[in-house]
């Protein structure tokens, strides 16, 4: 979008409607530039600097590629990435660069997509309403433009996508400057090496416009040609890295790379997107306001990314398969949130493209019903059911604004500045004794430091030794106590292991002896956490008393979460020994688990906590307390 025709949408003027509707849009998406204030780098961010002060730039990228990925792109980019330079306020402004290229690459899409048949408005209408619909379902919106060790690796493979859509479009109307092909080719060269998913679906999508083109014009484009070879050179460039070689010996699974483990998987998880969509209340009716907009008016499209729909629907489809198939095919487990965005993205783009051409299709048939008095009423009346929907339904819209009006990204950014003055006024070769957030935004926070390695790391990041993490109460949780007592026993199983012997406070707790024996489990299901809670955990937490009068012993505080077929998808342990805790006194234990995907807070999905006995020991828990945040 050039800047003149930005101004030009504000310097003519519009009707007091569109006013209004531009102003909702604007609102929706102001709190994600509000949030990008408060952000924060967390874990795998610290990795790329560290690699670069280590061994410089060159060598780090040698090293990426010949030892761990392929992805020579984003590996680059992250290695020269503000924070390479110690500029924690450069990170955030990258989190709006990200947000404003993904909506001015869209209007470009629409702009070569539909040309002069609408408005500067309208296109801007359209870009904007795109990213709204594609934030509130994205499965990770702090993966897809916030963390940006995710968002640089897939969700600029997504914004340089539909670059080249726009660029193949110029082209294909035959206004494509020398500049433009040169940016073509350079986004060619560039985005494989982002991403496997980005690779395929331009790959994929080259293929399929040389051939619409070479089948329609019994002709071959040399433009379109000489892009689809070299993207096809650069991918072989990124897959055949010995560094993926490295990294998938690693999980050493039996069904990595078996097509037959990897399909029916990748078909049942497509189909649950597309369903999860046909139930959602507010994608049904933006759909059916598209389907209006398209069919009162014929638009048509360039002829080079044209087609029938019973082409274009199964073609649409199969890359939205791919870029679900591929995660099952290389690493056998789900796909991440930062790859479903990327899968979520190309359905998005593929179901509006098609309702383009649907309506086209339909076009001669809704004008003769035509009405413009109704289409207007109808028309309003489908955005500001539209508006009720987003407010009253569970999305990520309603998250930021939460995050940011509740005050909890501010805290988390007080959390972050105390941590960095803690680490700069730390001596050289002394500990840094850090405390773990008590605000956890879902919006900006990927992760916590909740592992060693990740806590040494960022302390090495400020030419620390170490960074010991000390546990600080999380504000803004949901907070269960359990003193095993007659009312407070119903959240339980193996209730028969509640004894009388002896209590941290009041009469019971929960004993048991010998290896691989249990305590009394705690079982909450997802969906009967609070309304709030229910779509935005990002951490539980479990706090215990044990007491263990044995002086050897061996156990783990366990927090699990389990599918509807029980099995636990997720599980972490705090382990428990003499040589940390002691003997014949009520120790404090606790225990966070951090849940960074989305498919593990599935609602029919339990959540379950208890102490595992890996010793012949005797040992008492009470007063337990989970927080849930």
């Amino acid at each position: 979008m050039q800047p003149k025709k930005i101004f030009s949408i504000f310097n003519k003027s519009i009707s007091i409607e569109n006013a209004i509707v531009l102003g909702i849009l604007l609102v929706c998406i102001s709190p994600f530039f509000i949030v990008s204030i408060f952000n924060n780098p967390s874990i795998d961010d610290f990795v790329f600097p560290d690699k670069v002060f280590t061994l410089g730039l060159f060598h780090s990228q040698i090293d990426w590629y010949l030892h761990w990925t392929g992805r020579y792109f984003s590996t680059f980019l992250l290695s020269i990435g503000p924070l390479t330079f110690h500029s924690i306020t450069g990170y955030k402004i990258e989190s709006t660069i990200l947000i404003l290229l993904f909506i001015h690459a869209t209007y470009i899409v629409v702009s070569r997509l539909l040309g002069e048949q609408l408005s500067e408005f309208k296109k801007l209408f359209l870009a904007l309403l795109f990213f709204i619909v594609y934030i509130m379902y994205a499965p990770s919106v702090v993966q897809g433009f916030y963390w940006l060790s995710g968002a640089f690796t897939y969700q600029l493979g997504n914004i340089c996508l539909l670059y080249l859509i726009g660029i193949v479009l110029k082209y294909g109307q035959g206004n494509a400057s020398k500049t433009t092909k040169f940016i073509g080719v350079l986004l060619v060269i560039l985005s494989p090496g982002l991403n496997e998913n980005s690779l395929v679906l331009q790959n994929g999508f080259l293929g399929i416009v040389f051939l619409n083109y070479l089948f329609r014009t019994k002709k071959i484009n040399r433009f379109l040609l000489s892009l689809l070879l070299l993207s096809i050179v650069f991918s072989c460039v990124e897959v055949l890295a010995p560094g993926n070689y490295v990294r998938a010996a690693i999980m050493k699974d039996p069904n990595q790379y078996n097509f037959s483990y990897a399909f029916p998987l990748a078909i049942e998880n497509s189909v649950a997107i597309i369903y999860n969509f046909v139930i959602s209340l507010p994608f049904l009716i933006i759909s059916f306001l598209c389907v209006m907009v398209f069919t009162n008016k014929k638009y048509n499209l360039p002829d080079i990314i044209t087609g029938k729909l019973y082409v274009t629907i199964p073609l649409c489809f199969l890359l939205f398969f791919t870029s679900v198939f591929i995660n099952y095919f290389i690493t056998t487990i789900p796909p991440p949130d930062r790859v479903l965005n990327v899968s979520i993205f190309i359905f998005l783009a593929s179901f509006y493209y098609n309702i383009i051409l649907i309506g086209k299709q339909l076009n001669g048939i809704t004008k003769k019903l035509h009405y413009p008095v109704l289409y207007r009423i109808l028309k309003y009346l489908l955005i500001s059911l539209f508006i009720c929907a987003v407010l009253t339904t569970k999305n990520n819209i309603k998250t930021c604004f939460v995050d940011v009006f509740s005050g909890k990204a501010y805290e988390y950014n007080q959390n972050c500045l105390e941590r960095y003055k803690i680490l700069n006024n730390t001596e050289e070769g002394k500990e840094a004794r850090l405390y773990t957030c008590t605000a956890f935004p879902k919006t900006i926070l990927f992760r916590d430091l909740d592992n060693d390695f990740f806590t040494s790391l960022f302390g090495q990041y400020f030419n620390k030794v170490a960074s010991v993490v000390s546990y600080r109460p999380p504000h803004f949780a949901e907070k269960y106590f359990y003193s095993f007592e007659n009312d407070t026993r119903k959240q339980f199983t193996d209730t028969h292991t509640l004894s009388y012997e002896k209590a941290f406070n009041g009469m019971y707790s929960s004993k048991f002896k010998g290896n691989d024996s249990c305590s009394i489990v705690f079982c909450k299901k997802i969906w009967e956490l609070s309304s709030y809670n229910y779509t935005n955990i990002t951490n539980l937490n479990a706090q215990i008393k044990l007491f263990v009068p044995d002086s050897v012993f061996d156990a783990v505080l366990v927090i699990s979460i389990v599918n509807s077929k029980g099995e636990a998808i997720l599980w972490t342990g705090k382990s428990i020994t003499n040589k940390e805790y002691k003997s014949n006194t009520w120790n404090d234990i606790t225990s966070i688990c951090s849940i960074t995907e989305s498919r593990f807070s599935q609602p029919s999905y339990e959540i379950r906590i208890l102490v595992w006995n890996r010793s012949s020991a005797t040992m008492y828990m009470d007063n337990m307390e989970v927080k849930i945040y």
